[in-house]
């Protein structure tokens, strides 16, 4: 039997004896938080009896089993589940005949989370956020099956059903309402097993989505430093999300517990996650001075994204604020607010399609932003494409340094240089440019692969200090201009020394050069088009292969093999 309870890391340890003739004695751990002894104490005794029960019941080996699902139990009702099934085990013609179980009761425990204490195998883990959004679908069908047994429930009776969802949501939404329908019959089959067979629930198709807005690194900026319409907790969670591109879902719930302010590194819980899959990566240098400075004003709080005062974030609330703060802010490009036929207007999650779009355009690997993002794939990636054209031709870059555009007290100042950027040339800030795995970049040998570059319109710049430079980089670190991808000026293809173009002992690979052509011809620099059109010739002339003829390389052929 339990002999004693004691505290440990995580949880409690129960001490208990059983097994055959109760002759083992170990201990069970407790899933109870410390500052729950009194329940940790009842669940000890019960342990207790269920545990001389099963030695009665001659379940020596299930023993063990039985015990450790009980003690990792957070509920009372799933505590009480597994005492039931001991009990009915041990007195089968005491145990109560279960009642049939309809639609409603089952939507029920499935939004409650009764159903995955008691299933955990076959039913995934939502929060409380999910599962009132699972409630709301699944409330328009009550009206026709709530009362119904799943044995009654026929095709007919589904397309009634499906009568009843709302006509003014559009078609991928009405979709999410059917699946929800498919999988509550398909739990009552297994592993509830109310009944044998199901009718069949057709769910729509899922067509593509109106465009989503991009949202500007100088909208960004201007809404980041609105001091006094927008609270510094929107303001924060906005820049955050710009930056990381992680879904306002799991965003909401990381704790100071999952951020190491010393390496710079943030987790994500599988449990939090759409994919059911954890995750971390390392926050880019301007988030994580950002962090340390909000850690320093809000020590007292275990939650990173803390709501306004008098307010709660959930994903609606953020939401439903989002916008007006825009206008608060001052921002005033119509397709955020009144999108035309075939867009939407700007939503808070269009901070993730501006983050893989932003990225993608300055070079970073699809890697590197799944990290961050969450996509299962890189193929989901290729749906911003339009986006990145777009960013690409009007010269888009990063967002500006994270705690600089909030304006937070010692954020660290920018250099000079990027102090001197444009409106449309910022914001990519760092000490030096290194290759990217999505582009082609001039190497060291050819004198771009080290310190800052330029920005554009290089002729206005003043020579780069190195002393001005900061300690360490604030952007993404192998990036360090925005509008030209880590290429140079348009206008000094032929002045700069360390372009290859005329000196034949230097030599580029053809994607660089097929790229040194583009900039070349936008900037009307005919010499440079010769030179470089003259180089990619000699290439593919390399490439070609020497046979005149199929006859020549034949008679090739039989020669080497005589």
């Amino acid at each position: 039997m339990a002999s004693r309870l004691r505290k440990k890391t995580k949880g409690w340890g129960a001490r208990v004896r059983f097994g055959e003739l109760l002759g083992r004695d170990e201990w069970i751990h407790l899933d109870l938080p410390h500052d729950q002894e009194a329940v940790a104490l009842d669940r000890l005794a019960r342990l207790g009896v269920m545990a001389r029960r099963l030695a009665e019941l001659g379940k020596h080996i299930e023993a063990r089993a039985f015990l450790e699902a009980a003690g990792a139990q957070r509920s009372e009702r799933g505590f009480a589940a597994i005492e039931t099934r001991v009990h009915e085990e041990m007195f089968p013609e005491s145990a109560p005949q279960k009642t049939p179980r309809t639609f409603r009761q089952v939507v029920q425990d499935l939004c409650d989370g009764t159903l995955h204490e008691l299933h955990p195998d076959d039913i995934g883990y939502r929060t409380k956020e999910g599962r009132d959004a699972r409630r709301t679908q699944l409330a328009a069908f009550l009206p026709v099956l709530g009362d119904k047994l799943f044995a009654q429930i026929t095709r007919d009776l589904i397309d009634e059903a499906k009568r009843l969802i709302p006509k003014d949501i559009g078609q991928n939404t009405r979709m999410r309402y059917c699946r929800e329908l498919r999988y509550v019959l398909q739990l009552a089959v297994e592993p509830l097993r109310l009944c044998e067979h199901v009718p069949h629930v057709s769910v729509p198709k899922q067509v593509d989505t109106d465009l989503f807005q991009l949202v500007y690194p100088d909208e960004e900026s201007q809404l980041s430093g609105a001091l006094l319409p927008v609270s510094l907790e929107e303001r924060f969670l906005y820049a955050y999300l710009a930056r990381n591109g992680s879904r306002i879902s799991e965003t909401l719930q990381v704790t100071w517990d999952h951020i190491d302010l010393e390496r710079g590194k943030i987790r994500i819980a599988k449990a939090w996650t759409k994919t059911k899959r954890a995750r971390f990566w390392d926050l880019e240098p301007d988030v994580l001075e950002a962090f340390r400075l909000r850690r320093l004003m809000i020590h007292d709080s275990a939650i990173v994204f803390v709501p306004p005062p008098g307010r709660s974030f959930t994903r609606v609330t953020v939401y439903q604020h989002f916008r007006p703060n825009l206008r608060a802010a001052g921002l005033t490009r119509p397709e955020l607010f009144e999108a035309p036929e075939g867009e939407r207007p700007v939503t808070i999650h269009d901070w993730r399609a501006s983050f893989v779009t932003l990225a993608r355009n300055i070079g970073m690997s699809d890697r590197w932003i799944r990290d961050r993002s969450g996509h299962e794939s890189a193929r989901v990636l290729e749906k911003y494409d339009r986006g990145v054209r777009h960013a690409r031709e009007q010269g888009l870059g990063w967002w500006a340094p994270m705690a600089i555009a909030l304006g937070m007290k010692g954020a660290k100042e920018p250099s000079r240089l990027a102090s001197q950027l444009g409106p449309k040339q910022v914001q990519v800030w760092a000490k030096e440019l290194l290759p990217s795995s999505r582009i082609g970049v001039l190497t060291d040998r050819c004198g771009l692969g080290r310190g800052p570059t330029h920005s554009i319109n290089a002729a206005d710049q003043e020579p780069h200090d190195p002393s001005s430079t900061p300690d360490a980089p604030l952007g993404p670190a192998h990036i360090s201009i925005s509008g030209q991808r880590g290429l140079p000026p348009l206008g000094a293809l032929h002045e700069s020394p360390g372009l290859p173009v005329g000196n034949p002992s230097v030599e580029l690979g053809e994607s660089t050069l097929r790229r040194l052509l583009e900039m070349a011809t936008r900037a009307s620099d005919w010499d440079a088009v010769g030179e470089l059109s003259a180089q990619l010739k000699a290439i593919e002339a390399r490439r070609a292969p020497n046979v005149t003829s199929l006859d020549a390389a034949r008679r090739r052929r039989e020669e080497g093999r005589s």
